[in-house]
């Protein structure tokens, strides 16, 4: 079965597969939709004719020896706006000075190399302002295109001249050259809008629109770069058979801890905005009286001393005024390190603090 999406994502079904009463529902909505057109009064009239803006061309005759002038009338035709976003979707515009079935004939002077015209302008979502008009002018109006807001672009407004024909005269000859005579005119307000998500929140925002580009109508979006360096990136690689280009998501790497006996702590907690970067809660002091002092916090290293003072080296012995040895005490570093006894191995001897001489040697 295929999965609930919305119409017109070019997933056709299948044969033998089951269309969901989802889709359908959803396809007929969209056809109503669609199907919602607003339409001038006269339109239905209007409707059974073939030919949209026909120009009509009437020479008036000077009455003398001057040349004679010239006028030219249009029939009945609309400017057909066409916006999917809005409702209705079709919206028929009627055009001022347009001679309708029935209705009064309005001409409009001409001269030869002059051109007919219906012109509308529209705002900055595309939308049409006012009553489209005609009118006659030189043959070298051009468009200004509507443009929506992006970024720092303000949007601009737009200006349209839809040629219908232009007068010529070739060797005194009069005739009208058709261009969009024949036809309504198809005005589309379908653009993309940009903006950035202003959230409320404290900090710096980093837009990711960058800017719009108004001479080629393109809108930049700001590109994130991962700095080369020492150790491992940010950005997770591209994975095997994929670019730059085809990859879907741009994919951040975490920050995690071993699972083991871990020495430093990364702790985020529900509601904290940062990443806590913390060590085990292991806190103690080591001292070596001889030489090393550690203080350790948090389980980190934060304070160690070295003792640059050294002890003293040398042995020191006791022994009976005849000469024989008592004791011996050998130190290094100031430490004792080892003492012997000799006294019971001198038979007859009493040693007394008067009688026992000591003797230093290092």
């Amino acid at each position: 079965m295929r999965s609930n999406t919305p119409v017109g994502n070019n997933q056709d079904p299948r044969r033998g597969e089951k269309i969901l009463a989802s889709d359908i529902a959803k396809l007929n909505q969209a056809v109503k939709r669609l199907s919602k057109r607003e339409y001038p009064d006269r339109f239905s009239a209007f409707s059974q004719k073939k030919q949209a803006f026909e120009v009509s061309l009437k020479i008036e005759p000077s009455g003398g020896e001057g040349d004679p002038t010239y006028k030219v009338s249009v029939g009945e035709g609309y400017v057909v706006e066409r916006q999917v976003m809005e409702d209705p979707s079709l919206k028929y515009h009627e055009v001022d000075k347009i001679t309708y079935d029935g209705g009064e004939v309005t001409w409009l002077p001409i001269e030869a190399g002059q051109a007919i015209y219906v012109f509308f302008e529209c705002d900055k979502k595309g939308v049409i302002q006012g009553v489209p008009d005609l009118l006659v002018d030189d043959d070298d109006k051009a468009h200004e295109h509507w443009k929506p807001e992006g970024f720092q672009f303000g949007g601009a407004d737009g200006s349209y001249y839809y040629k219908l024909a232009v007068f010529e005269l070739p060797e005194g000859n009069p005739r009208i050259k058709n261009f969009h005579a024949g036809e309504n005119i198809d005005h589309y307000s379908e653009r993309v809008n940009f903006k950035n998500k202003e959230p409320d929140v404290d900090g710096e925002l980093r837009p990711i629109g960058h800017i719009y580009e108004e001479g080629e109508d393109i809108y930049w979006l700001k590109t994130a770069v991962q700095l080369s360096g020492q150790g491992e990136p940010i950005i997770m690689p591209l994975p095997d058979g994929e670019t730059k280009d085809s990859i879907e998501s741009i994919q951040f790497r975490r920050i995690k801890e071993l699972e083991t006996q871990a020495q430093i702590q990364v702790l985020a907690e529900d509601g904290d905005a940062a990443i806590t970067i913390r060590g085990n809660e292991y806190n103690d002091d080591i001292a070596d009286a001889r030489k090393i002092t550690i203080s350790v916090k948090d389980g980190l290293v934060t304070s160690m001393s070295k003792t640059e003072v050294t002890g003293w080296w040398g042995t020191v012995s006791a022994m009976l005024g005849n000469g024989d040895l008592v004791y011996s005490l050998a130190f290094e570093d100031g430490i004792l390190v080892s003492a012997a006894n000799y006294g019971g191995d001198v038979p007859g001897t009493e040693a007394s603090p008067g009688s026992v001489g000591a003797v230093v040697s290092g």
